[in-house]
């Protein structure tokens, strides 16, 4: 049984009142959120998302949010709880939440961006799915896994190199995570 787990961004409240944001705005380069490359100094000040409107869309607000570019939106509570834990090599890049009319909400998110993903996918024994553009990006798969031993020991928080939009979680940090009643994320075994 692996010691990761997979970082799942949920929609919670699941009763039709969550909101999901989208249109990032306010960020030079942003395909660097997907590969794992320093965001350093490419947030303006102003950077944001904004809540989708639609009918089956509230405007209830997590401590995860869902939103449609695949990244991390932590509250400010899950940023300090980063913190405490001394989880490494991850960047908080403060981020905006505008209500589709364009006024702002008065709550502190960033965006939680792992950097130096960690080359430790298990190529032989995963079912993966390649890109027919780039060969070296995984476009999906079927199944994942890791080889545990290439995995850094101070490493509890990472994506791994070649895989966008996933991100790995040590099962010790997933429990603590899990038993401060963190709402908006969930986590899938290996």
């Amino acid at each position: 049984m692996s010691t990761f787990q997979i970082w799942r961004t949920v929609s919670y409240p699941n009763d039709g009142t969550a909101c999901c944001l989208t249109d990032l705005a306010g960020v030079r380069e942003s395909e660097h959120l997907f590969s794992g490359q320093s965001m350093a100094g490419r947030f303006e000040a102003d950077a944001g998302f904004t809540m989708k409107k639609g009918r089956e869309l509230g405007e209830a607000l997590s401590d995860c949010l869902v939103n449609t570019h695949g990244v991390i939106v932590g509250s400010q509570r899950l940023v300090d709880f980063f913190g405490r834990e001394g989880v490494g090599a991850v960047e908080y890049h403060p981020v905006r939440i505008r209500k589709a009319s364009g006024r702002e909400l008065e709550a502190s998110y960033a965006i939680l961006h792992p950097t130096s993903p960690v080359d430790c996918i298990d190529k032989n024994a995963s079912e993966l799915e390649y890109s027919f553009i780039l060969p070296d990006e995984i476009d999906g798969f079927s199944r994942l896994v890791l080889d545990e031993r290439r995995v850094p020991a101070e490493r509890s928080f990472f994506k791994c190199a070649g895989l966008q939009g996933v991100f790995v979680v040590r099962s010790e940090l997933a429990e603590r995570i899990r038993e401060q009643g963190f709402t908006g994320v969930a986590f899938d075994p290996l």
